[in-house]
């Protein structure tokens, strides 16, 4: 019967062969050395699989498996999560790369923090060279979060600064059912906050892997492709208990939600010079369903609805602003009188004032 490790790395791989190498070599370099690799390809079509296999014959810690049709991100990891035998799950992507003692540093997190159901960290932002881009830590100090806490402050801002599945660990026994395939790029955030009804999450306010940016990477597609938006009014429905706790309606969060999208598109247009074209040709990876002809077009006319959204947005903030600036510069030009009509000078000119007038 083979051995149980301490930890299951979990990596799924789709057409990964530009990076794999350097994100396989990050795992098996951990200083935790007792755990297991579990690779999930999800029939690639490029050379992954025998970047795969060749790494198998060098640790045979490495256990690998080959999907016979595609799956989809999602799927695919609770596939790898499902072959897991290690008490605790760390998941890893294939354009990434590991510190070499996260799990060791995320297993003393756990051992020091009885009821964490999750830890995760830090990142750096890398690009497609491995060159670092910045390194992004919410918090200053490491800290543990309620779970309640944990959703309400990052459905609030509607972002996911738990972090994405490379930055996480957890028990094998709160593992759940996996991710939720309904949603197309949010449902590592979705996972979390379902682990997140059951206990706590410790955040280490260190930079342990690294994250690579770049024009072909799952997030970079479902972003341009507007796959995010779905999800956020998903993640809505799906936790309307907590924000009606909070005080927030349904109504209010959509309300809140489409400004949100509107500035999200708004960044798309203007710093990544995306276009309607752009937006109908991107495919999503997350899933293996063909599109239909009218949900590319119903992208595009959103992704019009939005940035029109935006524009009005811009406007209305524009026209804010130069009220509250007209709205100071008439209160201190009141000041300024006031300050004249109750000076010594202007009340011991008064007569003259008063002759003034009469002459």
């Amino acid at each position: 019967m083979p051995q149980i490790s301490k930890v299951s790395i979990c990596l799924p791989v789709f057409n990964g062969q530009s990076h794999l190498a350097a994100a396989i070599e990050s795992a098996i370099s951990q200083t935790e050395s007792d755990f297991e690799l579990i690779i999930c390809d999800d029939n690639s079509t490029d050379s992954s699989w025998n970047i795969i296999e060749q790494w198998k014959q060098k640790d045979a810690r490495i256990v690998a498996f080959k999907n016979p049709t595609g799956l989809g991100l999602f799927q695919n990891y609770n596939k790898c999560i499902s072959k897991a035998r290690g008490e605790f799950i760390k998941l890893f992507a294939q354009d990434d790369l590991l510190s070499v003692d996260v799990t060791k540093t995320m297993l003393d997190a756990f051992a020091a923090n009885p009821g964490v159901v999750l830890v995760t960290c830090g990142k750096n932002w890398v690009d497609d060279t491995g060159k670092p881009i910045k390194t992004l830590v919410h918090f200053p100090d490491s800290k543990r979060i309620t779970g309640n806490d944990v959703i309400l402050s990052n459905m609030s801002e509607i972002t996911n600064w738990v972090g994405e599945p490379s930055t996480a660990m957890f028990r094998r026994q709160d593992a759940l059912n996996g991710f939720d395939t309904q949603f197309c790029h949010w449902g590592d955030l979705d996972y979390w906050f379902q682990m997140m009804r059951r206990g706590d999450l410790f955040y280490i306010a260190r930079p342990l892997v690294s994250f690579r940016r770049h024009e072909q990477s799952a997030s970079s597609s479902n972003l341009s492709g507007l796959y995010f938006v779905p999800d956020i009014f998903r993640l809505g429905e799906k936790y309307a208990d907590l924000l009606s706790a909070a005080g927030e309606s349904a109504t209010q969060y959509k309300e809140r939600a489409v400004r949100m999208i509107a500035m999200e598109v708004k960044h798309l247009i203007d710093d990544e010079h995306l276009t309607d074209e752009e937006v109908g040709a991107i495919k999503n990876r997350f899933r293996t369903t063909e599109e239909f002809p009218e949900y590319t077009a119903f992208r595009k006319a959103l992704f019009h609805s939005e940035a029109t959204v935006a524009k009005l947005l811009g406007e209305l903030h524009d026209a804010t602003e130069t009220i509250r600036y007209r709205d100071k510069e008439i209160a201190e030009l009141k000041d300024t009188i006031s300050g004249i009509t109750n000076s010594k000078v202007w009340k011991l000119t008064a007569g003259l004032r008063g002759l003034s007038k009469r002459s």
